[in-house]
C-alpha cells in the first residue's frame, strides 16, 4: 500500500507509479484513508 501524505508533488507520485508499473503491479487508486463516502460505499467512485 502507498499512501501519500498531503502536499506531496505530483511528480513524487508518478516516479513510485512508473516503477510499480514496470514491475507490473496492479494499481487501485482510492480516497483519502478514512473518507466518510469511501468507508459507506467503497465502490464509491474515487475509493477504490
Amino acid at each position: 500500500m502507498v499512501v501519500l501524505e498531503d502536499g506531496v508533488a505530483k511528480d513524487e507520485w508518478k516516479k513510485v507509479e512508473t516503477a510499480l508499473r514496470r514491475e507490473g503491479s496492479e494499481i487501485l487508486m482510492r480516497g483519502p484513508l478514512g473518507h466518510a463516502e469511501c468507508l459507506d460505499n467503497p465502490l464509491a467512485k474515487g475509493c477504490l
